[in-house]
């Protein structure tokens, strides 16, 4: 980087470009490195020797940006406090190189001074513009085109980009909120329901993807990967770029540096809500809506009799398929109190179904239940 016939002399990170002395000629000044305070990247500018300290177009603010390596990691040393995530989502659009940002999705993910500066959803950690020091070099956003949760990497802001060990591929996933819940704007075309289904072991962060029962359920591009009855919606692994955050793994317990999914404690029973155990099929209730996990009759017409916690409804065999005949096991209740947790007790006369909401763009069954009042029996 320095001029010919200087060396980038360095103390700690921050390095100076000098001649050699000669021994002839005594500099006339002895002069000491003022040396930026800042002990991390990202920090408020003035930046450390390997950072740009740069505006970025649009958003307005300063950043101290170190360049992206080949394979667009970032260095991940961050201020103290910091809960944003260093991306490479900047680009000098003049030399095409690549820089490295906060990415957040709000201030108080930012380090102090610090805000959050939006452009859709995509956030980037800025400090104020100073008047008396202009930013060497004008970035822009290098936006993913991801306008949804759940497509395929590079992830937004507030996802994590993961592969999947044993199932294999790659998801963008984004964490599960502090009820289990998980945001509900899927790719177009999408009927695979979000859920709350991997978990970081060490942490006991939990992360939600898209449940599945068929690839055709999945976003264009991704396969239905499953383990047992559950299926994740997962992307190609592309080999030029390594997922960023977590390695997902599928149970039993993996290492604890990893994301498991949580096939076993999600679904611990039959009539649980979609997606269903692969003995169960996903239905609607003709003339009730909602969405039902429903097993199949036995020959004596008997069901399975486990049912999710807390659950005072009783499985009786009272659904019927009316183009096979086939009969189905669902919960009979008088209340909503008697249902699983999420269902309500649909009524048709005294005696109910317990029934979940349909989800929009769920991954329902195309097979419709009839209700069969004469297999009633209380």
């Amino acid at each position: 980087a320095c001029p010919s016939g200087a060396t980038c002399a360095k103390q700690g990170f921050l390095g100076v470009c000098v001649y050699p002395e000669k021994k002839d000629k005594k500099s006339e000044t002895s002069l000491v490195v003022k040396e930026t305070a800042n002990s991390t990247h990202y920090e408020e500018p003035p930046c450390r020797a390997d950072e740009v300290d740069a505006s970025i177009q649009s958003l307005g603010g300063q950043v101290c940006a170190p360049a992206c390596d080949a394979s667009g990691s970032c260095p991940t040393d961050i201020p103290a406090g910091t809960t944003a995530s260093p991306k490479c989502l900047l680009e000098d659009a003049s030399s095409g190189k690549k820089y490295c940002a906060l990415a957040c999705t709000s201030d108080s993910a930012c380090p102090s001074g610090a805000t959050c500066a939006k452009q859709g959803f995509l956030g980037v950690c800025v400090y104020p513009e100073k008047k008396d020091k202009k930013s060497e070099t004008s970035l822009v956003v290098k936006e993913t085109a991801n306008s949804t949760h759940y497509e395929e990497p590079p992830c937004r802001a507030d996802e994590v980009d993961a592969s999947i060990q044993s199932l294999g591929g790659q998801v963008c996933a984004p964490a599960c909120d502090a009820s289990g819940s998980c945001p509900t704007d899927v790719p177009a075309g999408t009927t695979a329901s979000p859920k709350c289904l991997l978990e970081d072991a060490s942490s006991g962060k939990k992360y939600c993807a898209l449940a599945c029962i068929s690839d055709s359920a999945c976003p264009s591009g991704a396969t239905c990967a499953k383990q047992g009855f559950l299926g994740v919606c997962v992307y190609p692994q592309k080999e030029d770029k390594k997922s960023d955050i977590v390695e997902l793994l599928a149970l039993p317990a993996p290492p604890a540096t990893t994301l498991v999914v949580r096939s076993a404690s999600l679904l611990t029973s039959h009539y649980e809500q979609p997606p269903c155990q692969s003995d169960e099929v996903d239905a609607s209730i003709q003339g009730m809506g909602g969405q039902v996990c429903a097993p199949a009759c036995d020959a004596s017409g008997s069901c399975p009799t486990d049912v999710p916690a807390g659950t005072k409804a009783s499985p009786k065999c009272i659904l019927e398929d009316s183009s096979s005949g086939k009969k189905y096991c669902a919960l009979t209740c008088f209340s909503d109190s008697g249902c699983p947790s999420a269902a309500k007790c649909a009524r048709q006369g005294v005696m109910g179904i317990c029934i979940y909401p349909s989800t929009s763009g769920s991954d329902a069954s195309s097979l419709s239940l009839s209700w069969v009042e004469t297999i009633i029996t209380v």
